[in-house]
């Protein structure tokens, strides 16, 4: 589980989508009509955490408030919601869960041998990575939620474009690991695939952004609607 100790306080942090929340209550606000279904509350009670997801919050009742979604036990159960920022207690981002360890129990598991065989590979990569979905949940909360059939979600923070030579050669250092590894890549405005924009460039490649998926060339262009980081 990760060191609480070496994040830094929630009032100078920014928000980007991937990024693991821990509450200080239950209170959450549906993005869909009518009540949560009960899984959710007992799974907050449980592990109040959260993953920030993309979505719009800039009218309404909804300004200021932070897009997340919640995870269940079981893989259907993805609950999408708002909460408010004074609920976030702490924020964990993917690229600081890279010195985390997993269960004594589950060390052993195919994703945990990519990750750590990815963190020697990658050691050069400037722009901040880390895994994301059931691998970062579990080395954020230390609550097993990965098994011998899952797989490595990892996160790409790049604020300036990879070199497509770069992009290359980080999806081929996915050759030979074990298990599937989905890259996806987290520009400014908009997220892709690794393993899209490394086969289709120059050409279009799906973009997804606040307004959804859309077809473009260059993820950093600035026409894209961008992501609105939220400083709490």
């Amino acid at each position: 589980m990760l060191n609480q100790s070496s994040q830094s306080p929630t009032s100078s942090r920014e928000i980007r989508p991937h990024y693991l929340l821990e509450l200080v209550s239950d209170e959450l606000v549906s993005a869909e009509a009518g009540h949560a279904p009960h899984w959710v509350r007992d799974q907050i009670e449980q592990t109040p955490f959260v993953v920030v997801r993309r979505a719009c919050t800039s009218v309404g009742e909804l300004e200021n408030m932070i897009p997340v979604g919640v995870r269940g036990q079981e893989r259907s159960q993805r609950f999408a919601a708002f909460v408010s920022r004074h609920q976030v207690k702490r924020i964990i981002a993917p690229y600081e869960l890279l010195g985390a360890l997993p269960s004594a129990s589950n060390r052993e598991l195919g994703v945990f041998a990519a990750l750590t065989t990815l963190r020697n590979i990658w050691h050069e990569l400037s722009s901040p990575w880390g895994p994301g979905g059931s691998v970062g949940f579990e080395l954020a909360t230390a609550k097993k939620t990965t098994h011998s059939a899952s797989d490595l979600d990892i996160v790409i923070y790049s604020d300036k474009p990879l070199p497509i030579e770069q992009v290359r050669f980080l999806g081929s250092s996915l050759a030979n690991l074990d298990v599937r590894v989905d890259v996806q890549v987290e520009a400014p405005s908009c997220a892709f695939l690794l393993a899209e924009y490394a086969r289709d460039y120059p050409g279009e490649i799906i973009l997804r952004t606040l307004s959804g998926p859309m077809l473009g060339v260059n993820p950093w262009q600035n026409s894209i609607n961008p992501w609105r980081t939220v400083s709490i």
